[in-house]
C-alpha cells in the first residue's frame, strides 16, 4: 500500500534551506494501521505531503498503490489523490464547497469518480450516518461548528472508497466522544475495506486502534510501539537515536563510548562528560504591557458581560442562551463539545459576529481585541520574526524585540526560517504569539493547542497562565486539559438542541 525508502525532502529557502525528512523509511501493508506521532516540527506534515504526492522527494523513494510518487506528472499526482487517496487534515470541514449540502459535499467525492448521482447521495447519507451527523444532510456548511464540519470532511474523504487513507490530525477539533468515533470508524473502515490507514497525531487515544505506532524524530522514525513491546528504529547505515530520557539519565551529550558484546552493545558516556540541563525555556518579562483602556481599570474587574446570548442560523440552533462575564487579567476557557457553539461565541467577542439573542455589555467600551491561533494569513515567505513585527506595524506600534515572543513558546530558533516551511504545530504557536505580541485588551484563541504535542502544549498553556497572571485577558476555545486546569474560569457549552 505504502512503502517508502530513504526518503529525504528539502525546502528551499530564501537565505538558507530545511531539511524536513532525513532518510525516513516507512511502510504501511494492505488493512495495516499505522499511528505516526513526535513533537512538533519532527516531519510528520511533510511525510503526509509526500504520501500524497504534494512535496517531492529530494532523495529516496515513495511508493503508494503501486505507482511511484516520483515519476508522476502533476496531473497524474491530482488524479491519484482524488480517486485512490482519502485525506483527511483537521481543515478537513474547512474545505468543504459552502454552496454544497453536507450531503452534496459528501457525494461529490463520489460523483468525481463516476459514479452516478442517486447513487453517490444514498452512499454519501449512509456516510454521514456512520459519522454521527446525517441530521445535518441538508446543512450548509457556514451553518456547522468545527467539529461538525470536521466530520462531514472525514465522510466526504472515504466517501470514494479509497484504497490508502492518510489523516493529518483528524481530530484536533473534536472533543473526546467524537474523537473515539472517528478513530473507530476510520479502523473499522481499514479493516473492511483492505485500505491501508496512515494516521498522523499527537493525540494518544489513537494509539489503541494502531496495529503499530510510529514515532518520528528530527525527520527519521526513531522508535516503534508493536505488541506492547517499544523498539529502537536502526536504519539500513546504523543510525539510531536514544531517547532523550535515557540520554539525560545516562550524561550522555555529543559523544559516547560503545562496547560491542554477544547480542549486545553498551553505550557509555565518557567520564570527561557533563550531562546538559534540558530544563525548559525561561520566562521572559518583556511581553507587551497592557494598553492604557484596561490600565484604567483594576485587575480582576468585569471587562465583559455576556447575558443570554444566543445564535441561530434559520431554523438551526448554533449556540444555545449562554451568560458568563470575562474578568480583567484571567486566563478564561470556552468548553464544551463539538457543536457547542465556542468557536461562534469567540467570533462575537472579537466582533466577528452578532447574537440572534441576548446582549453583551463591554465595561468601559469595547476592548481592542487580537484573535489568533489561525493557521492562514501569514506572510508565508517572510520569517516568523517578520511576521511579528509585522503585526505590531498593523497596530501602529512601535518596533520592537520580538525574539523573546519565539522563545517563549518554544519556537525562537525558527525566527528566521520561511513560514512555509513550519509545520503545523510550529505555525500554530507563530499564531498564539502574533496575537500575544500585539499588546491588545483581550487576546482571543481558537483550539490553541490543536495542533500541538503533549509537551508543547503544556509550555504553551504556561505562557498564557503566566500573561494572565500579570494581567494580560485571555480568552480561548479548548478541549486540552493543558489550558482548562490552568484556566482562571472555565465556561461549559451545551450542544444545542437538534
Amino acid at each position: 500500500m505504502i512503502d517508502i525508502e530513504d526518503l529525504f525532502v528539502l525546502y528551499r529557502g530564501p537565505d538558507h534551506d530545511v531539511v524536513a525528512l532525513r532518510g525516513l523509511s516507512l511502510s504501511v501493508a494492505s488493512g495495516e494501521r499505522v499511528v505516526v506521532n513526535g513533537p512538533s516540527g519532527s516531519g510528520k506534515s511533510t511525510l503526509i505531503k509526500a504520501v500524497t504526492a504534494e512535496v517531492m522527494p529530494g532523495a529516496g523513494r515513495v511508493v503508494v498503490l503501486g505507482r511511484n510518487l516520483g515519476q508522476l506528472g502533476p496531473a497524474a499526482a491530482r488524479l491519484l489523490r482524488r480517486e485512490r487517496i482519502g485525506i483527511i487534515t483537521q481543515g478537513s470541514g474547512r474545505d468543504l464547497a459552502p454552496e454544497l449540502t453536507c450531503l452534496q459535499n459528501v457525494a461529490l467525492q463520489a460523483r468525481l469518480s463516476g459514479t452516478r448521482p442517486a447513487i453517490a447521495e444514498a452512499a454519501a447519507a449512509v456516510a454521514l450516518e456512520q459519522f454521527h451527523v446525517g441530521h445535518l444532510a441538508r446543512r450548509y456548511p457556514s451553518t456547522l461548528s468545527g467539529g461538525e464540519a470536521q466530520r462531514v470532511g472525514v465522510a466526504a474523504a472515504l466517501a470514494c472508497a479509497p484504497g490508502v487513507i492518510v489523516a493529518d490530525e483528524p481530530t484536533g477539533e473534536l472533543d473526546r466522544a467524537n474523537a473515539e468515533v472517528v478513530y473507530d470508524l476510520l479502523a473499522a473502515h481499514a479493516r473492511s475495506s483492505g485500505a491501508g490507514l496512515l494516521i498522523v497525531t499527537h493525540d494518544v487515544a489513537a494509539n489503541r486502534i494502531a496495529d503499530r505506532v510510529i514515532t518520528i524524530r528530527d525527520g527519521r522514525v526513531s522508535n516503534e510501539l508493536f505488541e506492547g513491546r517499544s523498539r529502537l528504529i536502526v536504519d539500513r547505515r546504523g543510525w539510531v537515536r536514544l531517547p532523550d530520557g535515557d540520554r539525560d539519565r545516562a550524561g550522555i551529550t555529543d559523544r559516547v563510548n560503545a562496547h560491542s558484546e554477544d547480542h549486545a552493545i553498551t553505550l557509555v558516556a565518557p567520564a570527561d562528560q557533563r550531562s546538559v540541563d534540558s530544563a525548559p525555556p525561561g520566562w521572559h518579562d518583556g511581553w507587551p504591557e497592557i494598553t492604557a483602556g484596561q490600565r484604567d481599570a483594576s485587575v480582576g474587574d468585569e471587562m465583559i458581560r455576556v447575558r443570554e446570548v444566543s445564535v441561530m442560523i434559520g431554523s438551526t440552533v448554533v449556540l444555545s442562551p449562554l451568560s458568563f462575564s470575562v474578568r480583567r487579567g484571567a486566563l478564561t476557557v470556552l468548553a464544551g463539545p463539538s457543536g457547542s457553539g465556542k468557536t461562534t461565541m469567540l467570533g462575537i467577542l472579537g466582533g466577528l459576529g452578532v447574537p440572534t439573542s441576548g446582549a453583551i455589555e463591554f465595561i468601559n467600551g469595547p476592548p481592542m481585541s487580537s484573535i489568533g491561533s489561525s493557521l492562514a494569513g501569514f506572510a508565508e515567505q517572510a520569517n516568523s520574526r517578520d511576521n511579528l513585527r509585522l503585526a505590531r506595524r498593523v497596530r501602529a506600534l512601535e518596533p520592537a524585540d520580538v525574539d523573546w515572543a519565539l522563545a517563549d513558546l518554544g519556537i525562537g530558533h525558527l525566527a528566521d526560517r520561511p513560514v512555509s516551511t513550519l509545520s503545523g504545530g510550529e505555525r500554530q504557536r507563530l499564531g498564539v504569539a502574533r496575537a500575544l505580541v500585539t499588546g491588545a485588551d483581550l487576546v482571543l484563541l481558537d483550539e490553541p493547542t490543536s495542533q500541538l504535542d503533549e509537551s508543547s502544549a503544556a509550555q504553551l498553556a504556561g505562557v498564557l497562565h503566566r500573561l494572565a497572571s500579570h494581567g494580560r485577558t485571555i480568552v480561548c476555545t479548548s478541549h486540552d486539559p493543558a489550558i482548562i486546569d490552568l484556566a482562571d474560569a472555565v465556561v461549559p457549552l451545551i450542544a444545542a438542541a437538534i
